[in-house]
């Protein structure tokens, strides 16, 4: 299987070991091949409540990536979330969801979520973007992109907003990047949409993360909003 359309020539990293939270069975095995699949030697724990999740995660924290669901029948993953982002970061968290929550879905990238994919999925596009979040890529599907677009739409002029410097301290070009990642174009489409190399793009994209102090593709997202570039 080829990486996602993000890559820009760098191997994925090979994880070595997962952990699953998801409490429906059949989605758990599913998420379970689709990991095998991106990386063959991959060693899998699935647990199917927060309670097992804990007894995988507090003996060892040695995990590469956990696919995480929120709506749990003993509690939310938002717990798991904040406890890897504190006491394990190398952890990529991964919430794999239906949106059924915004709020709670907004809470888990500000607490580190790497990425957001979706249940429904196609099972090749899923193993793609893991292969993209093992290559460092931080992954949100279009879905969410658009879920961030409402919210800040309904912000308005908070105080979140004001708070912002009166001049984006961006270059021209950089103001381009951020607004083509704000309609939710990938860095490969971006760099088509500007006639610059994917290579140049990835460029771009670190610095911009760099003096915005941002970390991910849905900070990047609301700050193209707030200064009008979407």
């Amino acid at each position: 299987m080829q990486p996602g359309h993000e890559s820009i020539g760098n191997p994925p990293k090979q994880f070595k070991k997962a952990l699953i939270l998801e409490d429906i069975e059949s989605s758990n095995h599913w998420m379970s091949e689709r990991l095998r699949e991106a990386f063959p030697a991959i060693q899998v724990d699935q647990a199917f409540n927060l309670r097992q999740a804990w007894q995988y995660l507090k003996p060892s924290h040695h995990y590469d990536i956990a696919l995480i669901d929120l709506g749990l029948p003993d509690g939310s993953g938002l717990e798991l979330i904040e406890y890897c982002n504190q006491h394990c970061p190398q952890v990529l968290m991964v919430v794999v969801t239906i949106f059924e929550d915004d709020q709670h879905l907004f809470k888990a990238v500000q607490q580190g979520a790497q990425g957001y994919l979706l249940k429904d999925m196609e099972a090749e596009k899923f193993a793609q973007n893991l292969l993209q979040i093992a290559q460092g890529h931080a992954v949100l599907s279009p879905l969410f992109i658009q879920k961030i677009m409402q919210y800040m739409r309904q912000l308005g002029q908070s105080a979140a907003c004001k708070s912002l410097p009166i001049v984006l301290p961006l270059t021209r070009r950089e103001k381009e990047v951020l607004a083509c990642l704000g309609r939710g174009l990938q860095v490969n489409e971006t760099a088509e949409q500007l006639g610059i190399s994917v290579h140049t793009a990835a460029s771009y994209v670190k610095e911009i993360y760099r003096k915005l102090n941002i970390s991910s593709r849905a900070e990047a997202v609301m700050v193209a909003l707030q200064y009008g570039l979407v």
